[in-house]
């Protein structure tokens, strides 16, 4: 959507806020940079903490009362139907770029796409009723931006489930975890220095020693097994020749013939040979034999119609998602021969 010129200002005008509350809303709600406490934004007004919370209160309740008559839905609407997504990290002056451009006005000025986005974030902070149902989008879209408004309930969860996945990435794995997730991977036996060169690979220690994974290799007899001098596998494999993962989920994956959620797959792979949930992230997130639908869904390349063959008909459950895809390029790169291994699924067992 792109308005007149002078559309957006038109809008904002009609919020009728003064320049001292736009200041302290901008302070306060600040857009690609650190937010201001109530302290910090007293000091260069002179006043108290409990003033400034005044001011913003009734600054907030203004905006509120503009949009519940309809003030700013053009605003909404255009951000909400804004082809162009905002990136993951961006700097201020990137961030305001971007409202601009998804507002579709070049007159915009980097003032006024600042207080939309200002004001549309005021209307989350300040629980409009049912502005995030009605604008899911828009106001997802505007409160991700540096620094992220927490009372969007998206954004919350994203935000928690990015600090666990911090966490994980950053926790130092056992011996017993890293020899695992490198036998799992292999899918086969291997010698115990090679298992460790592997596990030094995988990053998940700032140092992998010889005696000490070798060691944990031999105490957990539960968990890996010598199947010759100085080689072991897992005991799970039951000495018998183990078959890769990835042969396995695409086992499972033609015989269900439907794409999966994570969950069913994870529960079918469990039943037949135990694997750890970052083991199959890694499996279905890397290898080119499968994709993640933009319904959340997994299932086998070879299924994908090919994009000029899409209709309005084709069911999202085999539409590939944007980051599955640019994965499966980027494997491209890195030697996978995608194209063999979808035509390899797509031939009868046998052939």
């Amino acid at each position: 959507m792109k308005f007149d010129k002078g559309g957006v200002e038109r809008a904002l005008d009609a919020l009728r806020l003064s320049e001292r509350q736009w200041d302290v809303l901008t302070s306060r709600l600040a857009v690609g940079r650190k937010a201001s406490t109530l302290e910090e934004t007293a000091i260069p007004f002179g006043v108290t903490r409990e003033r400034i919370r005044q001011i913003q209160r009734k600054a907030s309740d203004k905006i509120i009362g503009a949009y519940s008559r309809g003030a700013l839905y053009p605003v909404l609407r255009a951000l909400e139907e804004a082809e162009l997504e905002p990136p993951a990290t961006m700097s201020r002056a990137t961030e305001l770029r971007w409202v601009q451009q998804a507002l579709g006005e070049p007159a915009v000025s980097p003032n006024a796409a600042e207080r939309v986005a200002v004001a549309v974030r005021c209307l989350v902070v300040g629980g409009s009723p049912r502005v995030v149902d009605r604008w899911p989008r828009a106001t997802y879209r505007v409160c991700s931006l540096l620094p992220l408004i927490r009372e969007h309930p998206i954004v919350a969860a994203h935000a928690f489930e990015r600090h666990q996945t911090e966490v994980e990435a950053n926790r130092h794995w056992t011996y017993q975890e890293l020899a695992e997730f490198v036998l799992g991977k292999a899918g086969k036996p291997l010698h115990w220095r090679e298992i460790r060169d592997r596990a030094e690979k995988v990053g998940r220690r700032d140092f992998v020693g010889s005696q000490t994974l070798l060691g944990a290799l031999q105490a957990r007899p539960d968990k890996f097994v010598r199947a010759a001098a100085g080689t072991y596998g897992l005991t799970e494999w039951g000495g018998k020749p183990a078959i890769p993962y990835p042969d396995l989920i695409a086992g499972l994956l033609a015989t269900a013939g439907h794409p999966m959620s994570f969950g069913e797959l994870q529960a079918k792979v469990n039943a037949a040979r135990e694997i750890k949930r970052a083991s199959l992230v890694m499996f279905l997130g890397m290898h080119p034999r499968f994709y993640e639908s933009i319904t959340g869904l997994f299932g086998l390349r070879s299924w994908l119609p090919e994009p000029h063959r899409q209709t309005l008909r084709t069911s999202p459950d085999y539409i590939e998602d944007t980051k599955s895809a640019e994965r499966v390029r980027r494997s491209e790169t890195h030697g996978y021969d995608v194209r063999r291994i979808v035509t390899e699924d797509r031939a009868p067992p046998g052939k």
